[in-house]
């Protein structure tokens, strides 16, 4: 009887030390699961907007990045250009308007990329629809959460300000070649 009861204790044991084992892994394998998810819905916070949109920044992107190689260029082209000796004719201040504008617009391109891609929470911008819904639910949210729901589309925005300061920065210098008399009005 006693081996009987030694081999009995000795299951017990084996089986005690294996569920123990299983809820460590268990445990472990919850702790996985756990972190996995959490890494998971934070993947989901940065959601793709759609394909056509990925399509539209990467044309953006291009388009703006060969803009501004030509606009350097060019700024480097009117630093060298000889200029007329008078005061009023020197172009010191249009070429650093034109050099900062530039800067930020590359500056401004490389703020572009993420909201164009990305959901952020801003309807306009993540291309959603207002509904009924929408009107009649009354959150508690602040003011500046609200106006940054429903506030105009950060993408097309900076898109538009980019566009606006490379344009600005080629107009400046022009006028100012115009008006010194190194390039033609366009007259005839």
């Amino acid at each position: 009887m006693p081996i009987y009861r030694e081999k009995k204790e000795r299951a017990k044991a084996k089986k005690a030390f294996i569920r123990e084992k299983k809820r460590e892994t268990s445990g472990h394998i919850v702790m996985v699961l756990s972190v996995s998810y959490s890494l998971s819905k934070a993947m989901v916070r940065a959601k793709f907007i759609s394909l056509p949109r990925i399509w539209y920044t990467i044309i953006v992107v291009i388009i703006h990045l060969i803009l501004i190689y030509f606009g350097i260029k060019q700024c480097y082209f009117n630093d060298r250009l000889l200029w007329p000796k008078s005061s009023s004719s020197s172009p010191k201040i249009e070429l650093l308007i034109e050099k900062i504008c530039l800067l930020t617009s590359l500056i401004l391109l490389f703020i572009f990329i993420y909201p164009s891609l990305f959901q952020i929470g801003n309807l306009s911008n993540d291309n959603q629809k207002l509904t009924i819904k929408d009107y009649k639910t009354k959150s508690k949210t602040s003011l500046c959460t609200s106006l940054w729901h429903h506030c105009f589309s950060l993408s097309s925005t900076l898109h538009l300000l980019m566009s606006f300061l490379i344009i600005i920065s080629t107009v400046l210098i022009d006028s100012k070649q115009i008006m010194v008399g190194l390039k033609d009005s366009g007259r005839n």
